[in-house]
């Protein structure tokens, strides 16, 4: 189901006011080297962060895929042994 596009530009909207008005204001006050370098520190470790889930969420699907592949886990039994006791009489 897409999202009510009112709803997420409405939430975008309140988050890029509680983003962008603090750092204006700091800025103003600190000066704006010391926001840029700020700004440039959490965006990379932002960045870092999303990295770090993308990575361990493929590792996660790609093991799925290995064990699902090499026989770790349940799996049904392709081969049927209920002619064994006909054999044996």
């Amino acid at each position: 189901m897409p999202a009510d596009p009112v709803r997420t530009g409405s939430v975008l909207g309140v988050v890029v006011v509680a983003v962008v008005v603090p750092v204006v204001l700091v800025a103003a006050v600190v000066g704006v080297a010391r926001v840029l370098l700020v700004l440039t520190l959490v965006v990379g470790f932002l960045g870092l962060a999303v990295v770090a889930v993308v990575v361990a969420r493929a590792r996660t699907a790609a093991q799925r895929v290995l064990n699902r592949n090499h026989g770790v886990g349940p799996r049904p039994n392709p081969v049927s042994f209920d002619y064994l006791p006909v054999i044996a009489q």
